[in-house]
Formats: C-alpha cells, structure tokens, sequence
C-alpha cells in the first residue's frame, strides 16, 4: 500500500522528481515514483490499483532501487484490428537501470473482460 512502511514513496507527478518519459503514451493518471531497499514493500497505484511487490532481500543490503510506475488505458497501441484493451496497460522504469536482483517481483494488474 502507499503506507507500506518499507518503501518511500517520492512523488506522484512531482514537477520537482525528474521521470524518464516513456515515449507518446499519455497516462491516465499519475506516474509514482517509489524507492525500495533490502528490506522490500509493496506499492499500489490508487487509481488503476496497479501493485508492484519487492520480496525482502531482492536487493543488497544498503542498495536502493527507484521505481517510475504508470497506467494507461489510452494508446497508441499496436493491436490487431479485432483487439479491445481490456485492461490497463503498466509503464515500469527502474533506477540504475542496470540493477540486479536477487529475487524476483511481482506486478499484478486488475484486469475484468
């Protein structure tokens, strides 16, 4: 949840955050910016209930990783003519982009058809 008290939680669209952009996809909400250690958390976007969980111990002791998390529902997408989005669609970047993790994450995506 965004309380988790494991990870931080460093904005939400803050102007003040610099976030990588992720091409021409326009969010429909905020991106998060969310930063995790050893110690592992979960994180929940309010608005598409989108949750990114870090196990403990995914990363080093004394290693942080900061995670750029956004939704859309909304292209351009490349789908076959006969295709509906059914769900939201999850933009992640993680920083340094050259971690390594230890453990495998999560990312669950609600998703009704």
């Amino acid at each position: 949840t965004p309380g988790d008290a494991s990870i931080q939680v460093l904005g939400s669209s803050d102007p003040s955050v610099p976030v990588p952009q992720p091409g021409n996809l326009s969010f429909t909400g905020p991106i998060h910016t969310v930063q995790f250690d050893h110690i592992g958390g979960t994180f929940q976007s309010p608005i598409h209930k989108v949750s990114l969980v870090v196990p403990p111990n995914a990363l080093s002791d004394g290693e942080k990783v900061t995670v750029y998390m956004g939704a859309t529902t909304s292209g351009p997408f490349d789908l076959p003519e006969d295709c509906k989005l059914r769900s939201a669609v999850v933009w992640l970047s993680v920083s340094p982009s050259d971690v390594v993790l230890k453990r495998s994450v999560a990312v669950m995506v609600p998703h009704s058809a």
